[in-house]
């Protein structure tokens, strides 16, 4: 019988995250229970107990599509994803995400050589490739991959070791967008790193990272994703990233870029039909309103509100300024 502590499943299940309800992120269910799950994605701001649903898209023909909904919570992140523990799931429920999990095809070698060059680990990389069944020509190539990073020569180097049309392809795809982004932005500083594998699969074409000299990581990473589009019912090229919105603001305050101040109004919880009236009104014209919820924990100054409505002598709702 399976418990919390059986072994997991190791996968590769493409899946939609929603949160509240909302589609916002494309991932990889990498291993997984009946349990939790470990899941690969960009999606930003991720963070222990954020609720979460994951949707596995199955094709069981190739005109029926069914969907699998889990209610998730989150339990850990690291850098290229995050666990989640499930929702206790129904027998029905369980049976068909083991049943998902063990028919994910496994893919070991890649697995490992992802692993290490993820971690451009040339020594492990060099013992890895001797054991694989390879020509000697792609042993070497990628056990030079490692090294191709830096600026556009690298690009020139790798058309030397990589000789398949797919790679002179790709390398043709690189050298476009170098050149687009030096016509239009000549002082943007341009660095290739071609064995920066992120294993999230669903990326079809380059990968980016956008950096500041004054942050040590990313401020923003994304990617090409032609035809991902398939799981919302419409095929297309698409470009996209992720961002964290705190970061970006706190970059803003950094160097000196002040957020023009916006006018939030706080609204009491109130059983007030006037109230439900006039926060509706205020909201058609377009002004920003937060009321609070039942038993709410903070009121107006945690939310950063500009304002609060509140009833005059006579009896009406109106907005008075802090």
């Amino acid at each position: 019988m399976e418990h919390r502590c059986s072994a997991r499943y190791t996968g590769d299940i493409k899946i939609l995250i929603y949160r509240y309800d909302i589609p916002v992120a494309i991932g990889r269910i990498k291993n997984g229970t009946r349990y939790g799950l470990y899941i690969e994605s960009d999606l930003a701001d991720v963070k222990p107990l954020h609720q979460l649903v994951i949707e596995i898209l199955v094709y069981r023909s190739a005109q029926k599509l069914q969907r699998y909904r889990f209610a998730s919570i989150v339990i850990h992140t690291n850098n290229h994803g995050f666990g989640v523990e499930l929702d206790a799931l129904g027998e029905e429920a369980a049976s068909q995400l083991t049943e998902m999990l063990r028919a994910s095809p496994e893919t070991p070698q890649e697995s490992e050589l992802f692993d290490v060059l993820q971690r451009k680990a040339r020594p492990e990389l060099k013992e890895l490739l001797e054991s694989y069944n390879l020509t000697e020509d792609l042993k070497t190539a990628l056990l030079k991959l490692p090294e191709l990073n830096g600026d556009k020569t690298v690009l020139a180097k790798a058309r030397d070791l990589f000789k398949s049309t797919n790679a002179q392809q790709a390398l043709d795809d690189l050298e476009a967008i170098s050149t687009a982004l030096a016509r239009y932005f000549p002082s943007l500083s341009i660095s290739f790193d071609l064995a920066e594998l992120r294993g999230y699969h669903y990326h079809t074409g380059v990968v980016f990272a956008a950096f500041v000299p004054s942050i040590g990581k990313e401020i923003a990473r994304g990617g090409r994703y032609d035809n991902i589009g398939a799981i919302f019912g419409r095929e297309r090229p698409a470009t996209g990233f992720s961002a964290d919105l705190k970061v970006l603001t706190a970059l803003n305050k950094q160097n000196g870029i002040e957020q023009p101040e916006r006018e939030l109004i706080f609204a009491p919880y109130v059983e007030d039909v006037a109230l439900c009236e006039t926060i509706r009104d205020l909201r058609a014209q377009g002004r920003a309103v937060v009321q609070q919820l039942p038993n709410q924990i903070g009121g107006a100054s945690e939310l950063n509100c500009t304002a609060v409505l509140v009833k005059n002598s006579k009896g009406v709702w109106v907005v008075e300024s802090f």
